[in-house]
């Protein structure tokens, strides 16, 4: 199972609820072990928000770039 995070546009979208860092355990929940959460983004502030909030939560942990494309192929 996979999760896309899409977000284009501005700045605007950190107010989201979505980008709650208390949502991130309800995110893990319905996300079975082993599955991916993939974060796309055009604003750089936003890349980085998630990324760090993300790796800082217990339930998740960052995948190594060079592992990414061994692993797309499973979505």
């Amino acid at each position: 199972m996979c999760f896309f995070f899409v977000f284009a546009g501005g700045h605007a979208v950190l107010t989201l609820p979505a980008n709650s860092p208390t949502l991130l355990a309800e995110y893990a929940y319905v996300l079975r072990e082993g599955g991916l959460v993939y974060t796309i983004s055009d604003v750089k502030n936003l890349h980085e928000w998630m990324v760090k909030h993300l790796s800082e939560h217990p339930l998740f942990t960052r995948v190594p770039d060079a592992d990414l494309v061994s692993l797309s192929s499973s979505c």
